[in-house]
């Protein structure tokens, strides 16, 4: 018997449900950014703060199980995390 296609499935869930997180988390930041962040910032300071959050989100989310990487209350806390620390990386870079 052969556990590989499990162990794929496994490893492809578990980046699929990494992907969405991650995509709903730069949607986050990219408005805040768009919102917050003073016109005349570049798009390399900008791009900058994005990579920040979103290898910080990352990291978080390495540490997570698949069923918690699809839980809502994850989501909402990865979202709500990535809004304040670019709203505070954008403060500090003022």
């Amino acid at each position: 018997m052969n556990i590989m296609p499990n162990t794929y499935t496994s490893k492809t869930q578990r980046e699929r449900s990494e992907s969405d997180v991650l995509q709903q988390v730069q949607n986050e930041i990219d408005d805040a950014l768009l919102l917050h962040a003073p016109d005349d910032w570049t798009d390399e300071q900008l791009g900058q703060i994005e990579t920040i959050v979103l290898d910080h989100t990352r990291s978080l989310l390495h540490d997570l199980s698949i069923d918690e990487l699809r839980t809502e209350v994850v989501l909402k806390k990865h979202i709500d995390g990535a809004f304040a620390e670019t709203m505070k990386l954008i403060d500090s870079w003022r």
